[in-house]
């Protein structure tokens, strides 16, 4: 058999990834003439390549790919197997002297040709499997099958194609294959596999029994906890595996063992809600009897896969021994194939937990948002302004995620700061449009987070202006004649359009006072209540969005006033008479008929608070001024 830093191999030449045949090896450590590692005293260092362990409680230097071998993809039943054939190849001597041969050394060519048929045998179910799909094994599956059916059986069948469902085999499905009598059995307690064949009157029977292979996927939970932590803990299995040949009735030769695995795994998601590593404890007890030889060996290792980039780094506790004695030594060659196994078990790992977190990528899988105040709790009015919270919280435990990344689109009818953030509960602002274009306000809020990622909208009815009142005062020099005037006003909500919303004038007057004297030396005095044209004057909102726009035009309704204004001439005489300003009652600019539309805009800082003065001089009656207080409900 050769041996090298890949591992050992059969007869036929197939690699050996195999746990089996690993601690098989590594359980012959007192054994003579096994390969030892490679002491470290204290304070020396190990050299390049090598990394240091413990090995029955001392520190020793031993290759690296031992402790931190390249993921496989092989299947671990397969590897197994394969393994377990490539076994018993090795051969060894005790402390004592006896000698323990290896199979060929006892059997010759009648074992290199039976292990060929085995190793073609298994190839062939699988091809069998694979080729069919659902059928071979499928036909066996039965209804009354439950969730009691072990990873082992739900592996094989997953990994060849075959959907079982939550069924399982009820019976053994058998074949012949170049020779070799073939069964394969499912059921609660995993997969069984059997092969027999004869070759120069020796009987070869091989069984495989397997409760192991890889629960991971099966018992890891699909979504992480809210501080980002995923794990799947006390995951248990067995393999058995025996070799007996016999001869006219009579056991010429047999291996067996036993393994016990107890495995744990933890991952860490951070605020990106992608994985950052996961950490490992793989633990294996290995009883062994070989032609009456009996040894137990263990083996245990912590080690972080760095998900980032799917590498991984030895351990604190790597550590290897025999609970039967001589612990001291470790069997390299033992430990190359442990190591493929355990690279297995690691490229299942990064599998499984990268399975989870593509789903939770997908937003609301395994986390929701929550805001407060919550949407649909709240009735906001144009240019109101206030803030809500939010938090992410996991479908798994209930916490909120400790961790979290923040983005805010589709803002609408809002303005909305920060648009982004990277606490675990932000706050956001909002200032609602001075005119809303519709009777939402509403933002989009997503997170990636520590427990995976979450999106929702933040929504509130709004309640549009449809109310503008309030005060406003003029004054006017018609060439010597003053007129000072102050009232109330109301504009109610008319038609909006793209370009802006129209409120017209429903209820307005003022008081105008009248003084001076005019070019004919004829004072004027007198107080008089006037009052606005209904459906005249508008007001016109014309912004959304900051700088919130508006312009007002609301003239005077000369007909309908009260009060006489007495104009004394002197020795012409004195009269009464109305009078009305010749400005209109409220402008917001443009005194100049028209001349320059833009400066009847005014500005609101809120979109629902209008307060302004603005001054002109007409080219014919002289100076004139408005000032006004409105504010929109």
């Amino acid at each position: 058999m050769a041996r090298s830093s890949a591992g050992i191999r059969g007869g036929t030449g197939l690699s050996v990834p195999v746990l089996l045949v690993a601690l098989l090896c590594v359980g012959l450590l007192g054994l003579a003439g096994a390969p030892r590692a490679r002491a470290a005293g204290r304070g020396s260092r190990c050299k390049k390549g090598t990394v240091q362990v413990k090995v029955g409680g001392k520190k020793t230097c031993v290759a690296r790919e031992l402790v931190q071998p390249p993921p496989s993809k092989t299947h671990p039943f397969v590897a197994q197997v394969q393994g377990a054939l490539a076994f018993t190849e090795l051969s060894f001597k005790t402390r004592s002297g006896k000698r323990v041969k290896s199979f060929s050394q006892d059997l010759g060519k009648s074992w290199t040709t039976a292990q060929a048929r085995l190793e073609g045998a298994l190839s062939g179910m699988i091809a069998r499997a694979q080729k069919t799909a659902r059928r071979p094994l499928g036909a066996l599956l039965d209804s009354s099958g439950g969730e009691g059916a072990g990873c082992a059986a739900a592996d094989l069948l997953n990994e060849y194609g075959i959907d079982a469902g939550q069924n399982v085999v009820k019976s053994n499905s058998t074949a012949s294959i170049d020779g070799v009598d073939v069964t394969l059995g499912l059921d609660s307690s995993g997969a069984h596999f059997g092969l027999q064949t004869t070759v120069q009157g020796n009987t070869y029977k091989m069984r495989y029994d397997s409760g192991e292979l890889s629960c991971l996927a099966y018992k890891l939970p699909p979504c992480p906890n809210g501080d980002g932590s995923l794990g799947a803990y006390g995951l248990k299995g067995k393999v058995g595996f025996s070799l007996t040949v016999s001869r006219g009735g009579s056991v010429v030769k047999r291996e067996s063992y036993g393994k016990t695995i107890t495995v744990e795994t933890r991952g860490q998601v951070a605020e990106d809600a992608k994985l950052d590593y996961v950490d490992v404890k793989y633990s294996q007890t290995t009883t062994i009897d070989r032609d009456g030889v009996h040894l137990t060996q263990y083996g245990n290792r912590t080690q972080r896969i760095n998900m980032r980039t799917g590498g991984y780094d030895p351990g604190e506790s790597v550590s290897f021994g025999s609970a039967s004695g001589f612990g001291e030594f470790a069997n390299v060659a033992g430990e190359e194939a442990d190591a493929k196994d355990f690279g297995a078990f690691v490229s299942q790992t990064k599998s499984a937990y990268r399975e989870r977190e593509n789903a939770w990528q997908t937003p609301n899988q395994c986390a929701k948002l929550k805001f407060t105040p919550g949407s649909g709790t709240l009735s906001l009015v144009a240019g109101q302004q206030g803030s809500f919270s939010a938090e992410v919280d996991a479908d798994a435990d209930g916490t909120r995620a400790a961790k979290a990344s923040w983005t805010l689109s589709g803002q609408q009818n809002a303005t909305f700061t920060p648009t982004s953030s990277k606490d675990a509960q932000p706050s956001f602002s909002y200032e609602v449009s001075g005119s809303p274009g519709g009777e939402t306000v509403s933002v989009v809020a997503k997170a990636t987070s520590s427990a995976g990622v979450a999106q929702d909208a933040w929504s509130q009815k709004v309640a549009p202006i449809n109310k503008i009142a309030g005060t406003f005062s003029g004054h006017e020099d018609e060439e010597g004649v003053v007129f000072e005037w102050s009232g109330t006003v109301t504009f109610t909500r008319g038609e909006s359009s793209p370009g802006g919303t129209i409120f017209n004038l429903t209820e307005g007057q003022a008081s105008v006072s009248v003084s001076g004297a005019d070019p004919a030396a004829c004072t004027h005095s007198g107080t008089e209540e006037v009052q606005l044209v209904p459906q005249i004057g508008v007001f016109t909102l014309t912004g959304t969005t900051k700088p919130f726009q508006y312009q007002i035009i609301a003239p005077w309704n000369s007909k309908v006033q009260s009060g006489i204004v007495t104009v004394d001439c002197g020795k012409s005489g004195t009269f009464t008479q109305t009078e009305v300003p010749a400005a209109p009652a409220i402008q917001s600019g443009d005194y100049a008929l028209g001349g320059d539309p833009t400066a009847l805009l005014k500005t609101s800082a809120d979109g629902s608070t209008f307060a302004d003065s603005v001054s002109a001089v007409d080219p014919v009656y002289g100076p004139v001024s408005w000032a006004w207080s409105l504010k929109g409900s």
